[in-house]
């Protein structure tokens, strides 16, 4: 199942979506961005099923599952 998040790269004049798939129709929580490029988000919610912690050095364009 795809997922989408909407970014920014210029302050909110214009927004993109981008894509993550996953085998889940679990949603997005808790995005959290450090500066422009590096930010975190978790795919899931406390208590479901699958969890994870993604993380992006792109604003956003791409995020990759943090491993514990």
């Amino acid at each position: 199942m795809r997922s989408e998040l909407a970014r920014t790269v210029n302050g909110g004049r214009s927004w993109t979506t981008t894509s993550y798939y996953a085998n889940s129709q679990i949603g997005w929580a808790d995005l959290e961005f450090v500066n422009s490029a590096v930010g975190w988000v978790i795919h899931g919610y406390q208590g479901c099923r699958v969890d994870q912690l993604l993380r992006t050095t792109n604003a956003g364009a791409t995020f990759k599952p943090v491993r514990f």
